[in-house]
């Protein structure tokens, strides 16, 4: 989800060498990219899925209003002639830089999540079946540290999507 976020939007949006920049993922950042005066938090998600996992406290907390993206994927088969699997997004984000040196930052935010291009992922097929974003403020249902026991470590939840809907992005 992150790199067909990359792809899709950041590197639209803004120019590659800053949108390859903000992902910030791969360097354990709290944000999955954090750019100009926002964030986003990006889950990848089954088309059916009602809820998406937040992994940590941190994720949604933050003192500047941020985003939720929630791609959804399905499963499919190589057959199909809309799938797409990791190594086609990768490729096709590094078909997209041309200056050396962000295609290093790049290629270094692949190793430190553990990609190298494998064939066995060619075995993994998804259709790609939408993006649907939600505006992160203060009135957005999140758990904060500040609003819980300081001797909880972190936290793992879930929020409902049919619960987030006041907050959709167009």
């Amino acid at each position: 989800g992150e790199l067909l976020e990359l792809r899709d939007f950041f590197m639209k949006k803004w120019d590659i060498e800053k949108a390859v920049e903000s992902w910030m993922g791969p360097l354990l950042g709290h944000k999955d990219f954090e750019i100009d005066d926002t964030w986003y938090e990006i889950k990848s998600v089954n088309e059916n899925a009602i809820q998406v996992m937040i992994s940590s406290l941190e994720q949604l907390e933050s003192d500047t209003n941020g985003h939720l993206v929630v791609v959804k994927l399905e499963d499919t088969s190589s057959a199909s002639g809309c799938s797409i699997n990791l190594n086609e997004v990768v490729i096709s984000v590094v078909d997209k830089i041309s200056d050396p040196d962000v295609l290093e930052i790049f290629r270094t935010k692949l190793d430190n999540v553990g990609y190298a291009f494998d064939a066995e992922y060619d075995n993994y097929n998804f259709l790609y079946k939408g993006t649907q974003r939600y505006y992160v403020n203060e009135k957005f249902p999140r758990l904060k540290r500040s609003e819980i026991n300081s001797t909880i470590g972190n936290a793992k939840y879930t929020i409902l999507l049919d619960g987030i809907t006041e907050f959709k992005e167009d």
